[in-house]
């Protein structure tokens, strides 16, 4: 025969061990689902703003040929082969590219608008600079998104 309270405390004891101890895990993997869902949101919203800002020049797939490409002094870049080029693209320094307002070296001329000032959202009082890193963040996760593997 069955004991229920000796089976419902071993049952609660078990749980509570999963809280503590092996529980981690799962709370663990609750933080790495909801990184993951932010990760993809700022993909999303990178996705809106290249169509907005970057479509044009860069083209709607994003491989240097957009409809103003060819009237530019230089051709875009292929933006789904920057980890391709030598020594490839880290985050940081595509946040200084896309950001533009300090000298990158190594980038060559400055066709490219300085979204670091194309961002400001002219008559807002107060410091816009956190929101304008957000979309430079946003743009790069989806820049990263979209990267032809090797």
């Amino acid at each position: 025969m069955i004991n229920v309270r000796t089976t419902r405390s071993w049952i609660q004891a078990c749980g509570l061990l999963l809280l503590l101890g092996g529980g981690g895990g799962l709370l663990a993997t609750g933080a790495a689902l909801e990184q993951a869902d932010e990760e993809a949101r700022a993909v999303r919203r990178g996705r809106v703003l290249y169509g907005i800002y970057c479509q044009t020049c860069h083209g709607e797939e994003a491989r240097g040929d957009g409809p103003l490409a060819e009237h530019l002094k230089v051709q875009p870049t292929n933006l789904r082969e920057l980890g391709s080029r030598v020594g490839g693209y880290s985050e940081a320094l595509l946040e200084h590219v896309i950001d533009g307002r300090e000298e990158v070296r190594g980038h060559g001329t400055r066709e490219m608008p300085v979204w670091g000032i194309g961002f400001r959202e002219p008559g807002l009082v107060g410091d816009q600079e956190r929101e304008i890193e957000g979309r430079i963040e946003d743009l790069v996760a989806y820049i990263l998104s979209i990267q032809t593997p090797r």
